[in-house]
């Protein structure tokens, strides 16, 4: 299951406290306004006026704390990358013409396989509620299986090569993550925390 915001017209969050915990698409950049990626970013009151562009990368989170004013006004265009999250509180608007783009990744782009013969990769591993899966074949479904053998969390539906799984109501554990496809049931670990 993928989710993408690449417009938004007549968006106002002062209404609307909004997490967005699973976003994810590829993205482009134009230009780059922050050069190194830190772990965390917090969006400082700011207004993106038209013909302004802004690039904001963190590689665990960018934050719109409550209190800030961070506007994405017409014709301005923000664009937001994450490695495991994104929030936007009170504070955060995007105005009727603006652009966001948001994105769950890590700062140098998706992390491929280990090893090329590896069928998918699993990422951030631990994670604290999200997890970036992409494989070399579909996905039909996913589930977390705990030591005793019981499925703590699924997924079904899937039907994509690359999608996020939010597990952030799954209790602090090691677990199984199984991958689904019509031929293969593919396993790792992977650590809750």
């Amino acid at each position: 299951m993928n989710y993408t915001i690449q417009e938004v017209r007549g968006y106002n969050a002062i209404l609307l406290r909004v997490i967005v915990v699973a976003l994810f698409s590829m993205l482009s950049f134009v230009a780059l306004a922050q050069e190194e990626c830190v772990d965390t970013y917090s969006l400082e009151s700011e207004t993106i006026s038209a013909g302004k562009q802004v690039v904001y990368r963190a590689s665990k989170e960018v934050v719109c704390k409550e209190g800030k004013l961070f506007i994405v006004d017409d014709k301005g265009q923000a664009t937001l990358t994450a490695g495991g999250r994104l929030e936007f509180n009170p504070g955060f608007a995007v105005l009727t013409g603006g652009r966001l783009s948001a994105t769950i990744e890590t700062c140098g782009g998706p992390i491929p396989p280990k090893d090329p013969e590896d069928p998918f990769s699993v990422f951030p591993n631990p994670t604290d509620g999200v997890l970036n899966v992409k494989a070399t074949y579909k996905v039909l479904a996913a589930r977390i299986v705990d030591r005793s053998g019981s499925v703590v969390f699924e997924q079904k539906n899937i039907n994509d090569f690359s999608f996020i799984l939010d597990i952030s109501k799954v209790k602090a554990g090691t677990y199984i993550l199984e991958l689904l496809s019509e031929k293969t049931i593919d396993k790792i670990r992977i650590i809750k925390n």
